[in-house]
Formats: structure tokens, C-alpha cells, sequence
């Protein structure tokens, strides 16, 4: 019985040792670990005229939504869009690799990040600005810039 349960210890501890150790499980980690937009700040700028309202906040937030929805499940990117009762035109664009169709999901993870971080972050209370991340690209302003 004690040989047994010797046994079956040693063999615990290989097996943890080898899953631990092996590129294979650290590969696995790495593939399931969720991407994290925030740190792959490539560019951007905000625009100069300051207006604290509130609703100025919502009218992008709206646009921006609309952009995403035109650049990922319409497949048209870089295309103006403005929400109904909005003065805000915006756009968003995707890299080549999150454009493909099995990463849509990443494609609106990193569109959705880059517009809380250019609204909120980087451009609070001013009319227009834009963010490019290594994967994807978001742009406000109150005059049609874009197709």
C-alpha cells in the first residue's frame, strides 16, 4: 500500500512538473489569456476647442458605437458615421488581422477600448480627437473627414 501510494505521488509530481515546465502549457496560457489593448498606444491627438457639456460626451460615445457597428459587421471601415441627433461624425478601422472574419470579436474589443480611451482619457470634454492602437484606429470630430 505504501509503495502504491509512493507511486502515485512520484507520478503527480512528474506530471506537474512536466505541465509547468513545457512550452506546451506555457504556449496554452498565452493563447487564452485576453488581449490587452491598453498597453499598445500607438498615436493620437485631441482636438482643441474645450466644451464641458455633458451630452458632448454621449454624442460621441453614440457616433463612435455606430462607426464600430459600420466597420465590423458592415465590413466598411473608415466610413463616416453620425448618430441620429448627433452633431459628431466618427470612424474606426481595424488592422488587417483583427478584419478577419474569425476575429471580430477582437476587432470591437479593441475598437470599444480605443473609443473609452480617446473619449475619456485623452480627450475629455473636446470636440474631436483620434487614437490608433497597434490593432485598430478610432476618430471623432465635428466635420465629415472621412468617406
Amino acid at each position: 500500500m505504501e509503495k502504491n501510494m509512493a507511486m502515485s505521488t512520484s507520478c503527480i509530481f512528474l506530471i506537474l512538473a512536466v505541465l509547468i515546465f513545457s512550452n506546451g502549457f506555457h504556449g496554452a496560457v498565452a493563447k487564452t489569456e485576453p488581449l490587452d489593448f491598453n498597453k499598445h498606444r500607438v498615436d493620437g491627438n485631441c482636438g482643441e476647442w474645450v466644451d464641458s457639456r455633458p451630452e458632448l460626451r454621449v454624442e460621441a460615445l453614440r457616433s463612435i458605437d455606430l462607426a464600430i457597428d459600420v466597420a465590423t459587421k458592415d465590413k466598411k471601415p473608415n466610413t463616416c458615421a453620425m448618430a441620429t441627433g448627433s452633431s459628431i461624425f466618427a470612424a474606426a478601422n481595424c488592422s488587417k488581422e483583427l478584419s478577419k472574419p474569425k476575429r471580430t470579436g477582437d476587432c470591437r474589443n479593441c475598437l470599444f477600448n480605443a473609443q473609452f480611451r480617446v473619449v475619456d482619457k485623452e480627450c475629455p470634454q473636446k470636440f474631436g480627437g483620434w487614437i490608433k492602437l497597434v490593432d485598430c484606429y478610432v476618430r471623432y470630430d465635428t466635420y465629415k473627414f472621412c468617406k
